[in-house]
């Protein structure tokens, strides 16, 4: 993430994030590398507990890629894609080191829609902008960072 505090109380991150990586998931049928990443900005307002400690809350707007890579048993392999959008939000805590440090730890929610844009399968067909599926895709993340300020 990179930010730009705005006020005392208010800053804006923008950034990139991966949230799921799993490969080599399998079922009965088939196995699947799943990727869910890409870019969000956010607005942070923070609310300082005493000289050093403080919490935060985060809200923005995620822009993200999902692909799903799937070789089936039967020899038919295809990869399905989408590009979900949606809001992402969390509350978390900051500790202040020095004036040039800080450490936070916080919890995010991604809230994203989106449909499929396309299927590629391995006998060269392409159905690109079919509506093969369509859905809700909630995620979490759990993270602890390092602020330094400039």
């Amino acid at each position: 993430m990179l930010g730009f505090d705005l006020y005392q109380n208010l800053s804006a991150e923008i950034g990139y994030t991966s949230l799921l990586t799993k490969a080599g998931y399998s079922s009965a049928t088939a196995s699947h590398n799943v990727t869910l990443n890409g870019q969000e900005i956010a607005a942070v307002g923070k609310w300082p507990i005493n000289d050093q400690l403080s919490v935060f809350a985060r809200v923005g707007w995620a822009f993200m890629s999902f692909q799903d890579e799937t070789n089936q048993n039967s020899g038919n392999n295809e990869i399905e894609f989408c590009y979900p959008s949606g809001v992402v939000w969390g509350p978390g805590m900051g500790y202040k080191i020095n004036e040039k440090f800080d450490v936070r730890a916080g919890y995010s929610i991604y809230m994203l829609k989106g449909s499929a844009s396309g299927v590629y399968s391995n006998s060269g067909t392409q159905t690109s902008g079919q509506l093969a599926s369509s859905g809700d895709i909630v995620a979490t993340n759990a993270y602890l960072s390092a602020v330094l300020h400039f």
